[in-house]
């Protein structure tokens, strides 16, 4: 048998050995808690703060959305948590695209920004004094 055959048949045994190892972690250890704070007329304020409150071990999944992540900070004046600091991105569950050009103009051609604002008036009564 030659080196290079031996040296592989040596790495999968150990990897062979190892593997049960590994996998006998055990995750999750305890109820996982998933928290939603959308509530109707309520804040996601409480419900964010709570995630960040809770020991970080993983056992805590706070599904929100990327504004109450990104504008928050910016329109609040204090926070009781920090959104860069106490939390950690895990995935992106779903995309969507919230833009009212798409919805008053479907052709692009046809956009403009004072077009928008004569909609905006119409449908909500705006007025830009």
């Amino acid at each position: 048998m030659d080196t290079r055959k031996m040296w592989v048949a040596l790495v999968v045994i150990a990897l062979s050995i190892a593997a049960p190892l590994a996998m006998s972690q055990a995750y999750p250890s305890k109820p996982v808690r998933l928290i939603v704070p959308y509530g109707a007329g309520g804040d996601t304020i409480i419900g964010t703060e709570a995630v960040a409150k809770a020991s970080p071990d993983g056992q805590t999944i706070l599904f929100s959305s990327a504004p109450s992540m990104t504008i928050l900070p910016h329109t609040r004046k204090r926070l009781p948590y920090d959104t860069f600091k106490d939390f950690i991105h895990v995935a992106q569950i779903a995309y969507l695209e919230f833009a009212p050009r798409n919805w008053v103009f479907p052709e692009p051609e046809t956009f403009s920004t004072d077009s928008l604002v004569g909609v905006m008036r119409i449908a909500y009564d705006w007025r830009m004094d």
